[in-house]
């Protein structure tokens, strides 16, 4: 069976009121992907630490993120793919001037023409009331809420 080291960004920002808020977008044109949170693939080489911060930046245009913690490391089967994914989990702090929602075109960090990429919508939740998240990204947020 095929194994795939995969990252995980939960990125959050104290919101209106002083609470709590996590990134979360959805594909613009898959909406049936669902709610979902910057992940990715870890490249050959790479280290988690710093595949999660080039993920950020390649799916939310976010480049000064600020790392928190790892939170977990653990195996999630992908029916979708039929691998099995190796998950690393991470918090990230968003920076102060951070939008409240904004929409980017996700190219793999230049490997996609424009017009090819993913348009995801990007907004901001409550992080005690954070919708379901596609995938099980959501395995992990009761360590940050």
């Amino acid at each position: 069976m095929d194994r795939v080291t995969k990252v995980i960004a939960y990125i959050t920002r104290d919101g209106a009121g002083g609470k709590r808020e996590m990134l979360v977008f959805e594909h613009r044109d898959y909406p049936d992907a669902g709610v979902q949170v910057p992940a990715g693939t870890v490249d050959p080489g790479e280290a988690p630490e710093d595949a999660v911060m080039r993920e950020v930046e390649e799916e939310t245009g976010l480049a000064d993120c600020r790392m928190l913690g790892k939170l977990a490391v653990y195996d999630w089967f992908n029916l979708y793919s039929g691998e099995m994914n190796e998950r690393h989990v991470f918090h990230l702090a968003a920076p102060d001037s951070t939008a409240d929602s904004w929409t980017w075109i996700e190219t793999g960090g230049g490997r996609v023409p424009e017009h090819e990429g993913y348009v995801f919508q990007f907004r901001w939740v409550a992080l005690d009331q954070p919708p379901e998240l596609a995938g099980n990204q959501g395995d992990y947020l009761q360590a940050i809420a």
